[in-house]
């Protein structure tokens, strides 16, 4: 069985990450993964075996105009191949696919409700409009990581039920600490994501505000670049928060530092399902999120649920869990069993092979 991965770019990030894994470990003859642009940031050794094919150089990208060449191009690479299916992991892609008119098996991997359009006005109608008739034309199949994603998806489609698979996302983040936290006097929180208004980090500010007032020495690590990063950097320095919040970029140790804390907190306004979250359950970490789509598909009482916005809520339960050793043990362990029982990456794996040998 050939594969061709369609992706948008490969730039650092969880779906991207998530897109790499399934190509380095699915059953397959051979797997191709080809970006519409060449933005190709993944440099780990553990890649490198992967075929990648760009279609233009990221200084090209036009996003409407760029379709007809770029769909000339992809069809050429369709053709050389001979794939028996092609699984597209972006919208932009999916308008793409369509226009090469290749016949083939396609299969639309919606990561997020951002897939299903999120243009405003006319807009909205007509890119709904054209995304059904190309989910039609292609006779696409669809996979979810959540049920939620999946019954947005089959309302946004108009489409039956039986044209949808739900497979949860899976990490691994190698060796693993000792579950039982350690002594020390600096707790530390961490944050991990791409750095933006979505994912709400500027939140995380304000929390930590009030949490240091009781742990002076409280340190939160954000993980992650984005394009909010000097904002955040502002607002971190107005409130005098340098010595309790390190803005470290992308990091190649991320796991590492992962390990290294106390407690994950997570302040997006939605998720499809978040790979952030689940990697730092790997790491046996207690969550403190906002209750919002995806997050509640993976945290239970592995930490604490609180509305989208209530700074008040996150913070006391913040507080709770770091004058609370034993409670944060218990969910650190429930954590971990939650995310190796439900979220492995062997299971994600064994699930996506089961289902592409069914579909073929």
């Amino acid at each position: 069985m050939k594969s061709v991965f369609l992706v948008h770019s490969l730039r650092k990030g969880g779906a991207e990450r998530l897109v790499l894994e399934l190509a380095s470990s699915i059953n397959c003859t051979s797997i191709t993964i080809i970006s519409w642009l060449d933005n190709l940031e993944f440099l780990e050794e553990e890649y490198k075996n992967i075929k990648v094919i760009s279609l233009i150089e990221k200084g090209e990208y036009r996003w409407l105009f760029s379709l007809i060449s770029s769909s000339r191009k992809l069809k050429s690479f369709f053709k050389s191949i001979s794939p028996d299916n092609v699984l597209i992991f972006s919208h932009s892609v999916f308008w793409l696919a369509f226009l090469t008119q290749f016949k083939t098996k396609y299969i639309y991997v919606i990561q997020g409700f951002s897939q299903l359009s999120a243009s405003r006005g006319y807009k909205k109608y007509i890119f709904r409009l054209m995304d059904m008739l190309i989910l039609r034309m292609l006779k696409c199949s669809i996979i979810t990581p959540t049920q939620e994603l999946a019954e947005e998806s089959k309302e946004y489609f108009c489409i039956n039920r039986k044209k949808l698979e739900v497979i949860p996302n899976g990490v691994e983040v190698g060796n693993l600490k000792n579950l039982n936290l350690r002594n020390k006097e600096e707790l530390i929180i961490t944050m991990l994501g791409t750095i933006s208004e979505h994912k709400g980090q500027h939140f995380s500010v304000d929390i930590i505000k009030k949490v240091s007032i009781e742990f002076p020495n409280i340190k939160l690590k954000i993980i992650g670049e984005g394009s909010f990063k000097s904002e955040l950097q502002n607002k971190i320095d107005k409130k005098g928060l340098q010595h309790n919040i390190s803005l470290l970029g992308r990091r190649d140790d991320a796991f590492n530092l992962l390990h290294d804390s106390d407690l994950f907190l997570h302040l997006s306004l939605s998720e499809g399902m978040p790979l952030a979250v689940i990697e730092a359950m790997m790491c046996g970490l207690p969550v403190v999120a906002f209750n919002v789509s995806g997050v509640r598909d993976v945290v239970s009482d592995n930490g604490y649920l609180c509305d989208y916005g209530d700074l008040e809520s996150i913070g006391s339960r913040i507080l709770e869990l770091l004058k609370n050793k034993d409670l944060r043990n218990k969910m650190s362990r429930s954590s971990r069993e939650i995310a190796m029982k439900s979220f492995s990456k062997d299971k994600m794996v064994l699930t996506y092979n089961s289902y592409l040998e069914r579909l073929i």
